[in-house]
């Protein structure tokens, strides 16, 4: 199967589906589409530099670094090649390059976008033929989406003007590039408001979809970024949906390397998208990607005001979408009702065989779901402690071969979140644990980009107004929150 054609969100019993403005009956296997781009992991290499792995991912997918692809770039793939050391085995102009940013520790890649995008006390002015491409070093350690978008067009947007510099630099004659890359959020155009939220996903979701190029979400109210490189979509008559995101958490590399406790969401993790409804009580429940996509702080957004921030390929341009691409999947439960550890068990089962596309990844083919260490997740806020059911996938059948996880919803028993591993290098069961008792906790990712967090209640009480409908942030993966 391509890996790019994802099937789509699993049911594991008939749901009515409802958008807010229609109902449609839906059975689980009526959804599959989307696309799955097999871009290269990169952990951040310091705990501030979140924001150039996540860069450094966008630029190493196959469109840009394979040789016979149209849209190949040697700066990229020069950019990759440097080493510890800070040179280029072998430049553009066969030489041996140095890195141009000695500022930014440790000398490679990541530091070389970093100081690319910082500039200033944070890299080396002049680097690009006496041309600061953009300088930020009031703003301290982090990223935000004027240098994101600045760095990544200097390196793979031929009509940007600093991109003959930054090839020049790298041994590279001309402009090169094939791609053009947009920041968009802050209050102007996504607000912290529901709908704000929804129209930023979709627009993840289309560019994704037009471009094949990842794109990168800021998360944590603007403390942290993440790749994004994949969304499970689905067509229920003439309505579209969004199902889930795939996702690649820079920071959770960097903290299996330091051995840190607090392991992120995950190299390789699908987040589900929409929320429950259960008519008993008039309650609901967010799926696991509003859980960390939330509003930016206006310092995360460089002074344009807080609201969700997004970078994606907009070549077309692809705009920000206002409303009516996708429309949101809404679970509709009668009421709150657990299941046990088997049911959960037979639900893990079933669900990922419906979902080809997390069945058929490496980490999840040739073991099987270690029912024996499942754990319930009850988090703060739950209704009566109702969570999540973690279910360890074993490569062999040991407690430290651990190559994927899911967390069964316990109340609708749909896939919530699922994370999985290479299995030449599996988890322990114990750091499995880690994993998720961070995010039980509302610490799943560090606010490595130094940020501080809006005050919740002006952001929520922004969202009733501009959308009329309820989400709380929640710091967990369980929680259930009042409409």
């Amino acid at each position: 199967m391509d890996p790019r054609n994802r099937p789509g969100f699993p049911f594991p019993r008939t749901v009515l589906v409802l958008t807010l403005f229609a109902v449609v009956g839906a059975q689980r296997n009526a959804w599959a589409g989307g696309i799955y781009i097999t871009n290269t992991y990169h952990a951040q290499v310091t705990n501030y530099f979140c924001g150039a792995a996540s860069m450094e991912m966008m630029l190493d997918t196959p469109t840009t670094t394979n040789p016979l692809s149209p849209n190949y770039n040697p700066n990229v793939a020069d950019l990759l090649a440097l080493g510890a050391n800070g040179t280029l085995p072998i430049g553009g102009n066969g030489t041996s390059t140095p890195n141009p940013f000695p500022n930014a520790p440790p000398a490679g890649g990541q530091a070389s976008i970093y100081s690319l995008v910082h500039g200033g006390t944070y890299g080396g002015l002049g680097a690009f033929g006496n041309t600061s491409v953009y300088n930020n070093p009031a703003y301290g350690p982090g990223t935000d989406p004027i240098g994101f978008s600045a760095g990544l067009n200097a390196i793979d947007n031929p009509t940007n003007v600093n991109n003959a510099n930054v090839s020049n630099v790298l041994g590279n004659a001309g402009n090169n590039g094939n791609h053009g890359y947009a920041a968009y959020g802050g209050f102007a155009t996504f607000p912290p408001t529901v709908a704000a939220g929804l129209n930023a996903s979709n627009t993840v979701a289309s560019a994704l979809l037009a471009y094949n190029v990842p794109a990168s979400v800021s998360i944590n109210n603007g403390g942290h970024w993440i790749d994004v490189n994949g969304v499970s979509t689905s067509t229920v008559g003439s309505t579209n949906y969004i199902n889930g995101f795939f996702i690649r958490d820079p920071w959770t590399g960097y903290a299996l390397a330091q051995n840190q406790t607090n392991l992120g969401l995950g190299i390789n993790t699908y987040l589900r998208y929409g929320y429950d409804q259960f008519t008993n009580n008039n309650s609901t429940r967010i799926g696991g990607w509003f859980n960390y996509f939330t509003p930016a702080s206006n310092t995360a957004n460089a002074g344009f005001g807080p609201g969700y921030t997004i970078e994606v390929e907009p070549q077309g341009p692809e705009l920000p979408d206002t409303g009516g691409d996708y429309s949101i999947p809404v679970l509709t439960l009668p009421s709150i009702s657990g299941m046990n550890a088997t049911q959960a068990d037979n639900d893990a089962i079933a669900d990922l065989a419906d979902t080809a596309g997390l069945s058929s990844e490496s980490g999840f083919e040739s073991g099987s779901f270690d029912a024996a260490d499942e754990m319930l997740k009850s988090f703060p806020g739950d209704i009566a402690g109702e969570g999540d059911w973690l279910v360890p996938y074993d490569g062999s059948g040991g407690v430290n071969d651990v190559t994927g996880a899911v967390l069964i919803d316990e109340d609708s028993g749909v896939i919530d979140q699922a994370t999985w591993f290479d299995p030449s290098e599996p988890w322990m069961l114990s750091q499995l644990d880690q994993m998720f008792a961070a995010e039980a906790l509302g610490n799943a990712d560090p606010s490595d980009n130094a940020v501080p967090e809006p005050p919740g209640c002006v952001m929520m009480i922004l969202g009733a107004i501009g959308c009329g409908l309820f989400f709380a942030r929640r710091r967990n993966t369980g929680g259930r929150i009042a409409v």
